[in-house]
């Protein structure tokens, strides 16, 4: 037999850590994750368990072939991988301020984790999942001022030119995933 526990959730999806509860006498194994791929580790004891990581939204069938010759046996146990959206959403923020006092001096969407009700923008699954989230933030006229990269994830109230922009009110377009989040920020100086 075998069960798993819950790892860590990523932009692409979330890992599980499978643990197989085998005999020592058992010869060898074969795990079948049911995306196509497999391994043939097999764990004495359990305690060092095998991760393996899924796409959001999706059902596995999971199979371990066990042999113990002259035994062999399969076990399978199906996984359901949640949609992102019942994990987290994003959320928007109103207002910043980027003065330089290090509080509140750079907008970005806040990242709310649903199992905990905990919705900060400055907490560390919002920046875990800050790169999974593409931002672009416009003037009233709809120039761009902004439009996130690798390095830069979060507006810190400069123009693409690099000059501090007016106060003001600005809108945004923030993408994660299936999700399209619109609203305008107040920049404050």
């Amino acid at each position: 037999s075998f069960d798993w526990v819950t790892g860590k959730i990523s932009c692409d999806g979330i890992s599980y850590d499978f643990r197989d509860n085998l005999s020592t006498n058992t010869v060898s194994g074969l795990w079948n994750f049911g995306d196509g791929s497999t391994d043939t580790s097999i764990h004495h004891p359990p305690t060092n368990p095998l991760p393996h990581a899924y796409p959001f939204n999706g059902n596995y069938i999971i199979t371990l072939t066990t042999n113990n010759p002259p035994c062999k046996k399969d076990t399978s146990l199906t996984l359901h991988v949640p949609d992102f959206s019942t994990l987290i959403s994003i959320e928007p923020a109103n207002v910043f301020t980027p003065n330089g006092d290090n509080n509140n001096d750079c907008f970005h969407p806040a990242v709310c984790n649903h199992s905990t009700n905990a919705c900060a923008p400055q907490d560390s699954l919002s920046e875990q999942f800050q790169e999974c989230i593409d931002l672009e933030v416009y003037d009233r006229w709809g120039i761009k001022m902004f439009k996130s990269s690798d390095s830069k994830k979060c507006w810190d109230g400069n123009t693409m030119g690099s000059t501090p922009a007016k106060e003001g009110t600005y809108y945004y377009i923030a993408k994660f995933k299936t999700i399209i989040l619109k609203g305008y920020v107040e920049l404050m100086r």
